[in-house]
């Protein structure tokens, strides 16, 4: 006697039991669609969850977006206060503008984003 790696029967009863039992070939059939129905089906449930953590890392990306755009954009801010004190060329002022503008935007931008994927998230 051969025991299984369980050691509660043998292979030879195994195989003896599996004999007895013989499915038929409409039932091996099913058994093969089942199969054939499972892998994909596992496959895809796999992959929705790798969508769900990728969604879940994206709003974390845009809410840090928006933090950085905002850290600009006040920075930018106290940039054309300061220059415009000091008297410095136009230029120099329309540049931080410029920046604090492209800051704002891109907060807003961000912030619509994370929102959105918000949304899809509370959807699934």
């Amino acid at each position: 006697m051969r025991p299984t790696p369980l050691g509660k029967k043998s292979y030879e009863e195994y195989e003896k039991e599996l004999k007895e039992f013989n499915l038929s070939k409409v039932e091996r059939v099913e058994l093969a669609i089942i199969d054939d129905i499972n892998k994909p089906l596992d496959k895809a449930m796999s992959d929705f969850g790798n969508i769900e953590v990728g969604l879940f890392k994206a709003e974390n990306t845009a809410v840090a977006a928006v933090g950085n755009y905002e850290k600009a954009a006040r920075e930018a801010a106290k940039g054309v206060k300061a220059a415009k004190e000091l008297g410095v060329s136009s230029d120099i002022v329309k540049l931080f503008s410029t920046r604090l503008n492209e800051a704002e935007m891109g907060a807003k931008d961000a912030s619509n984003i994370a929102k959105q994927i918000q949304n899809i998230i509370s959807k699934l």
